[in-house]
């Protein structure tokens, strides 16, 4: 139970949906406290009667974010062209990166300031290798290279990993709300979170579940990696389905949209285009 220790001692971790893909020996309340101090007394803990996050899915989150933005910054595959499309939506204030994975901060190199960071995922291994990344000081090549270029300096990123405040362990895909407690973000993003969760149903359903939980007048920024045709036979994932047509059928009335954009990396095989948006909820 120690993986569970260092868990639990996330600044604050919530668990906000019954994640029977993780088969977690959880009663089914919602939202519960994991750890980390109780706000104004409004969440309950739960300890669990076996490990949340185990040896060798840490392992594999480290490998994940280790071979993701850590060497040299690889061009071709419109990572360039996201990021830039994040600093012209973004808003400053709370952020909530959905389906985070370890690499958050990473994307955070495009946010303007933030007053917090709050990092989800379904798998809580991913949170515990992002909050160690975060109070490391290790500064990856990728980073300092993209930092270079947007004229970031060590201190500036020094507050982003400081702005990670609270954890959310969540299944994108299910109805999910954030605690009374907490403050709504101003800026949810999912970069390649919506496509990787299943059918064109799905998506729909996971990005309007984002939107209620957005704060009025608060921005969402959404990248979808379409796979290749035998990438996504192999990963049994087949996100062709968005694009234009999808997504203006997505965006209900009353939401602005703000960026749409298409791009096609450049000798990649595993990849067709990245479709971004960025839409404003009503205030």
């Amino acid at each position: 139970m120690a993986r569970d220790t260092e868990l639990i001692g996330l600044q604050e971790v919530y668990l906000l949906t019954r994640l029977e893909k993780l088969h977690l020996a959880i009663p089914n309340a919602t939202p519960q406290r994991l750890g980390g101090p109780f706000v104004n007394g409004c969440d309950r803990f739960f300890p669990s009667a076996r490990p949340l996050v185990s040896a060798g899915a840490l392992r594999a989150a480290d490998r994940y974010l280790r071979s993701h933005f850590w060497d040299r910054f690889h061009h071709g595959y419109g990572t360039s062209r996201v990021l830039d499309a994040i600093a012209r939506s973004a808003v400053s204030g709370i952020w909530l990166d959905l389906g985070c994975g370890p690499t958050s901060l990473f994307w955070s190199l495009a946010m303007p300031r933030l007053k917090a960071m709050y990092a989800s995922d379904i798998n809580p291994a991913n949170l515990v290798t992002l909050n160690r990344f975060a109070r490391s000081t290790i500064v990856p090549r990728c980073y300092r290279e993209v930092m270079c270029a947007r004229g970031i300096s060590s201190t500036e990123f020094a507050r982003k990993r400081a702005a990670l405040s609270k954890f959310f362990i969540l299944d994108a895909a299910s109805t999910w709300r954030l605690p009374a407690c907490t403050q709504r973000p101003n800026i949810i993003t999912a970069m390649g979170t919506l496509s990787s969760i299943g059918t064109d149903r799905h998506y729909a359903r996971a990005f309007h579940h984002a939107l209620e939980n957005l704060a009025s007048g608060g921005v969402f920024l959404c990248a979808t990696w379409v796979l290749a045709d035998r990438f996504a036979r192999s990963r049994k994932l087949f996100n062709d389905y968005v694009d234009d047509a999808f997504i203006e059928r997505l965006i209900p009335p009353g939401i602005k949209l703000l960026e749409r954009s298409t791009v096609t990396p450049e000798n990649v095989e595993r990849y067709k285009r990245v479709e971004f948006f960025a839409v404003r909820k009503r205030s």
